[in-house]
């Protein structure tokens, strides 16, 4: 079973006094930034500003299609 990476974060500030909490790195694409944002000033003053937050735009398109994927000129002529 996995964790949701935020959810863990919020629990390490509690238990520890100089680990700085941060993601390996978040995408934008997976959530609005502003709410992304939020969760990150919360888990700032959670930490007592030991928060880091390494941010990408989100990832780049596929450089291929994926396996069992229909196209167009794929397509049995009816």
């Amino acid at each position: 079973m996995f964790h949701h990476a935020w959810a863990l974060m919020a629990t390490v500030p509690a238990r520890t006094e100089r680990v700085r909490v941060c993601p390996d790195v978040s995408s934008l694409r997976l959530r609005p930034p502003a709410v992304t944002a939020k969760m990150a000033a919360s888990l700032d003053v959670m930490s007592g500003g030991r928060f880091e937050l390494a941010v990408r735009p989100g990832l780049p398109p596929p450089t291929r299609k994926p396996r069992g994927s229909r196209t167009p000129t794929s397509r049995r002529a009816r």
